[in-house]
């Protein structure tokens, strides 16, 4: 018996997080080209407190933008193997491509780790290159 391999249907966008306090994960995206982010395009996830790895499925194949919310006041936070897989392929990790804002002491190290602390209420960074040519 040949089992079907089973397509992927949607984006997934996975990341490991290291934070001292829980945390709510926002995922902002955008479906076209010169659309900013809003409250229709998102998908949230609780996290806890410590390392996880985190693997969300957005209900679509393509996304153009992409933006990770941090709920607010998520003290230090730790990122790194952020990419998307499933329907579209996508390494997120080069964190000189991010604006990051209502974030301070922002550290990016040799082994592919972005940290940053935030006392603020809504801090995000967001992958400033489009996703699709």
């Amino acid at each position: 018996v040949v089992e079907e391999v089973k397509k992927p249907t949607n984006v997934v966008v996975n990341f490991t997080a290291t934070s001292e306090n829980p945390i709510t994960y926002e995922i902002f995206y955008t479906t076209e080209r010169e659309v900013w982010f809003d409250g229709s395009h998102t998908l949230s996830v609780e996290g806890k407190e410590g390392q996880y790895t985190y693997a969300i499925d957005l209900p679509l194949e393509k996304i153009y933008r992409f933006r990770l919310d941090f709920g607010s006041n998520p003290g230090k936070v730790t990122i790194k193997d952020i990419y998307l897989s499933g329907t579209q392929e996508y390494d997120l990790n080069n964190f000189d491509l991010y604006e990051f804002k209502n974030i301070n002491n922002v550290e990016k190290d040799k082994d592919g780790n972005v940290t940053f602390t935030s006392d603020n209420e809504d801090p995000y960074m967001a992958y400033r290159p489009a996703l699709i040519r």
